[in-house]
């Protein structure tokens, strides 16, 4: 009887044992590999824009009714990035701002990725909807205008079934692009 119990606890000791080191191995792992929160920073000094194109063409940000339009005639053959460049900024001017991170499964675990959306009322452009993705745990709350006017580089996406014109964030001045290796 007293092996039996012996036997009984070696077997509980090693399973606890087993299950806490894959847990908190686990848990080392998910610390390296996904950064809880990360704040960006508008501090980046090096290629801001980060495409890959052979040829970036900027042109400045047409009145809202006219962007969609405007890009769509605007062709310039392969190998050319081509995006609209305006200089944003100004609290009273951002509103309907939200944030969301979510995880994706993959095979190998989670996959993170933080948008963010606002809309942006030019004082000589309308109103447009502004949309920025990238891979990770971050903290989408630096969209958040301050007293700080950016560049930002920006590509329409589509007409929102609210008339707005959508335009995806591809690059704000200062801050560092994703790796595109």
């Amino acid at each position: 009887m007293k092996e039996l119990i012996r036997t009984y606890t070696l077997a509980v000791v090693v399973t606890a044992a087993l299950f806490t080191f894959v847990v908190l191995g686990w848990q080392v792992f998910r610390s390296f590999t996904v950064a809880p929160g990360l704040r960006v920073n508008f501090d980046y000094d090096g290629d801001w824009r980060g495409f890959t194109s052979d040829v970036l063409v900027e042109r400045p940000l047409p009145t809202a009714n006219l962007v969609l339009q405007d890009f769509s005639i605007w062709d310039l053959g392969k190998g050319t990035s081509r995006v609209y460049s305006a200089r944003l900024g100004g609290v009273g001017l951002q509103s309907n701002f939200w944030s969301d991170v979510k995880a994706y499964d993959i095979p190998l675990g989670a996959s993170w990725i933080t948008r963010a959306s606002f809309d942006y009322h030019s004082l000589t452009g309308g109103v447009y909807r502004m949309s920025w993705q990238r891979e990770g745990k971050l903290d989408g709350r630096f969209l958040k205008f301050d007293g700080t006017n950016r560049l930002y580089l920006l590509r329409p996406v589509d007409q929102s079934s609210t008339g707005i014109p959508e335009l995806r964030i591809e690059a704000i001045e200062g801050l560092k692009p994703p790796d595109r290796s």
